[in-house]
This record gives C-alpha cells, sequence and structure tokens, in this order.
C-alpha cells in the first residue's frame, strides 16, 4: 500500500509546472532588481557629474574644468 501510493505521488507531475513557473518568475524578479540597482547607481552619477558642472559655472569656471 505504501509503495504503490510513493509510487503513484512520484509520478505525478502536476505540481512541476507551478515550481518551474515560480523559479521563472523568482529569477526575473531577481534580475529585474539587480537591473533597477544598477540603473539608480548609474543615474547618481550622473547627476553628481551634472551637479558639478552646475557648480563650476555657478562659480566662475567652465564646463570642461570639472
Amino acid at each position: 500500500m505504501m509503495l504503490k501510493t510513493l509510487q503513484r505521488l512520484w509520478a505525478d507531475d502536476r505540481g512541476v509546472a507551478a515550481t518551474d513557473t515560480a523559479l521563472i518568475v523568482f529569477l526575473v524578479a531577481l534580475i529585474a532588481i539587480g537591473a533597477w540597482q544598477h540603473l539608480g547607481r548609474h543615474s547618481q552619477e550622473s547627476v553628481q557629474d551634472a551637479g558639478r558642472v552646475i557648480q563650476s559655472v555657478a562659480d566662475g569656471g567652465t564646463a570642461d574644468g570639472v
């Protein structure tokens, strides 16, 4: 009886699709979070560079002097 139940459960693959879908969603979310952080980091650097240029020009310098 127990062996037949284990064999039936082992052969049952109905949950596989849900597990595969969950794994794919998790991996896509992980990649999206990493990309979002990367984009944010580079956006922050660009804004800081623009701020330095604006401050340099305001101080009487040139935009090339940064």
